[in-house]
């Protein structure tokens, strides 16, 4: 889907068009207007526009160091200002540092790799599932041991959720069968539903005994996935 520049946030106009360091003057003076400015020059042509914005990345108000992250997400030369997202991820502010993970992630600025795989040992449980979010689109595979781990034993429910969803979002045929092997017969059964999923999707022979077990499974999707699975693995092996 297109994204739609906004016309106004908050009532206020967005003054697009206007010149980049007049833009940058409407938010280090503390207007009204600075989130609007943000977003012009974001939008904004002027060869200033990048250097303003980047600049704007290091302001003091953290409100105004988040707006400028979230919007170098949307600008069209955003990846060009990816040294203002791996710096974020610094941030002392929470809030900043979840959003630089987000546009991270959005951007697939591999340079932060480093700097998001560390927030997995954030104490804030929400900063940890941003890190994890954001791991999905910036993956290696020596992060798999660690977003396992985190699956099977961080102290947050939703962070051991969302680590399972990363894991799931990053499978890849060399781990299928640990993948497999993992949620086969995890009480969850969603978690059983993707052993089935990423069965019948690299189809090997090894997985067939597993998977007749839950075609007698207590909750109807599972059996479904473990019958879809089944025959994909008979199709592979008996073409």
């Amino acid at each position: 889907m297109t994204f739609r520049w906004p016309t106004e946030i908050d009532s206020v106009t967005v003054p697009y068009g206007r010149a980049a360091l007049d833009l940058q003057s409407l938010v280090t003076a503390g207007t009204a207007d600075r989130w609007v400015a943000i977003v012009a020059l974001a939008h904004s042509s002027d060869p200033l526009a990048l250097r303003c914005l980047g600049d704007l990345g290091s302001s003091p108000d953290s409100h105004v160091r988040r707006f400028v992250v979230q919007w170098i997400g949307r600008c069209p030369n955003g990846a060009k200002l990816s040294h203002v997202v791996v710096e974020r991820l610094r941030d002392p502010s929470g809030i900043v540092v979840r959003t630089a993970a987000q546009v991270a992630g959005e951007l697939a600025i591999h340079e932060a790799h480093a700097n998001v795989l560390a927030l997995l040992r954030d104490t804030s449980p929400s900063t940890r599932q941003a890190g994890l979010q954001a791991l999905e689109k910036l993956w290696e595979e020596s992060d798999f041991e660690t977003v396992l781990a985190m699956f099977r034993g961080d102290a947050s429910e939703e962070v051991r959720r969302t680590a399972g969803w990363t894991l799931r979002g990053t499978r890849t045929a060399g781990r299928a069968s640990a993948l497999v092997e993992l949620w086969l017969a995890d009480p969850l059964a969603r978690h059983r539903s993707w052993a089935c999923e990423i069965a019948a999707e690299f189809s090997q022979r090894q997985f067939h005994d597993g998977l007749t077990c839950l075609e007698e499974d207590v909750d109807g999707h599972v059996r479904k996935s473990a019958r879809r699975a089944l025959e994909a693995i008979g199709r592979a092996v008996n073409p």
